[in-house]
């Protein structure tokens, strides 16, 4: 329970988890402070929000223009039976094969966090 700014935790080894419930307004605005027996430590801390802004799963939608590598290549070379580079479900008839592939983009926030974060890359 957070009282006064502060939260009062049992002198036993613990993993503390702590939730941030909206974006942070700038880099390393949240600083949370570990006091115990006479010595202290600081951490800062981001809240960072990662929201979907777009998703694909048709054939005739193209990959965001945005885009870079590796996600690109993977998408252009591997995606797509008779299509490369498409989304949606591709069927090929001999030997029997279906392939669906789907794009999700995401949108992270606080806007300086964007260039730091590395998700991972397509996958299949």
């Amino acid at each position: 329970t957070l009282t006064n700014n502060k939260v009062t935790l049992p002198a036993v080894r613990q993993t503390i988890w702590v939730e941030l419930t909206a974006v942070s307004t700038s880099l390393r605005n949240v600083k949370l402070k570990l006091t115990y027996d006479g010595q202290s430590d600081t951490v800062n801390a981001t809240g960072i929000w990662a929201t979907k802004t777009g998703f694909k799963n048709k054939l005739a939608d193209t990959l965001w223009a945005d885009a870079g590598n590796p996600l690109r290549n993977t998408f252009n070379t591997i995606y797509g039976l008779n299509n490369v580079g498409k989304f949606g479900i591709q069927y090929e008839i001999a030997p029997v094969n279906v392939q669906y592939a789907m794009g999700m983009e995401f949108t992270i926030q606080p806007s300086a966090t964007a260039a730091q974060v590395s998700p991972s890359p397509a996958r299949s």
